[in-house]
């Protein structure tokens, strides 16, 4: 069934398929599609009219989102912004939803900025992988409000930076970032679950700044402008993926070494749990393993014992040099895996194309300092 349903989603919404099957189950997906978007409109048109409420904090508010199902680079763009930022000078707290975390609290402080202070399952997996990868603090929590006067209160930040919010309309934004892979930014133009699309292609008017993921690594490469950017008129930015290795474990401990005699040549075993396990093999494919084995997991997936055993059987039986998985794995699993000669823990970095890179950080830098100074305006 979860074959067929993903078959269906990739589809384009012309295509006709004769198995009456196939078509019985398109029309029972297209049917709750209908439901989810009156869902999708019904909720719009009650913040547009006022009866619900977007409420603001009492600083700059910078979301980073998607309209798509699955990953289009929310993470590695949240940790590249963030950095971006702390290093232009500015303080700056993450605020995630901390989406499959086992924690009970409405709103948890995942980092102070200097100490991680809660496990990977209390956090949620892509909030503790960002809380480890970066110096400021992270707090996650369902209401960004709530988790907002929090940070202000605790951490009182230049910039609260919001992963994952560009659907999340009780918070008001003051630069709201949108994401969108360039290979297919709208899926089979369907929305959820007929389709990928969260929302109607019609709400990038959202957004205020618009960066295309996953583009060529290839010098020289054009990517041509969406349709909407020339009717929009906001600035539309070309980024690419890179992956690269960020940790080579072996037998236990961690090499400080990334050149290690495991590396691009030799014949690797993978296993990952995120939203695109497809172009984590392509990109280590690309960085020049030989791929002997897989294992695939839902996204969010969190391992069992059972899980981990089954793993290592798998890589014992392909006799491959290495075993490979994602960051966003690697902190699942850090302190449970053993018995592997080099495990190689790959991750994600952003790379904007051409001057984009510049040009995105004069908008950003721009777009916060005219916020400071209207709000030191007001206070004078």
């Amino acid at each position: 069934m979860r074959d067929a349903i993903e078959n269906i989603i990739k589809q384009p919404l012309s295509s006709d398929r004769d198995r009456p099957k196939q078509r019985l189950l398109k029309f029972a997906l297209q049917v709750l599609s209908g439901l989810y978007l009156a869902a999708v409109c019904c909720r719009r048109l009650l913040y547009r009219s006022g009866l619900l409420k977007s409420r603001r904090l009492s600083c700059f508010v910078f979301s980073i989102g998607n309209i798509t199902a699955g990953g289009t680079g929310k993470t590695p763009m949240t940790i590249h912004v963030a950095d971006m930022l702390l290093k232009a000078g500015y303080k700056v707290v993450i605020i995630s939803r901390g989406y499959k975390r086992k924690s009970g609290k409405a709103v948890l402080v995942v980092s102070d900025g200097e100490n991680i202070l809660c496990g990977v399952s209390e956090a949620g997996d892509e909030a503790y992988m960002m809380a480890t990868a970066l110096g400021c603090p992270l707090i996650v929590g369902k209401s960004r409000y709530s988790a907002g006067r929090l940070a202000i209160e605790k951490f009182n930040p230049d910039v609260i930076l919001l992963d994952d919010a560009f659907q999340h309309l009780a918070l008001h934004k003051d630069l709201n970032l949108l994401l969108l892979d360039s290979k297919n930014p709208f899926g089979n133009g369907a929305l959820l679950p007929r389709g990928p699309l969260r929302e109607p292609p019609a709400s990038v008017e959202r957004a205020d700044a618009i960066v295309m993921t996953r583009g060529s690594e290839e010098e020289g490469e054009t990517v041509p402008a969406p349709p909407f950017s020339r009717e929009m008129d906001v600035p539309v930015f070309k980024t690419s993926h890179v992956p690269r290795v960020s940790r080579v474990v072996v037998d236990g401990a961690e090499s400080g070494r990334k050149d290690h005699d495991v590396l691009p040549g030799n014949k690797i075993f993978l296993f990952s749990a995120i939203a695109n396990n497809d172009l984590f093999i392509h990109s280590c494919r690309n960085l020049g393993f030989s791929i002997c084995g897989y294992l695939e997991f839902p996204d969010h997936f969190w391992y069992t014992e059972r899980d981990l055993e089954r793993i290592k059987h798998r890589f014992r039986e392909t006799r491959a040099d290495c075993i490979g998985t994602t960051q966003k794995d690697f902190v699942k699993i850090q302190n449970r895996i053993c018995g592997l000669s080099a495990l190689i823990v790959f991750d994600i970095e952003i790379c904007f194309k051409n001057e984009d890179g510049e040009a995105f950080r004069r908008l950003v830098h721009n777009r916060v300092t005219a916020y400071q100074a209207k709000s030191y305006g007001s206070e004078g």
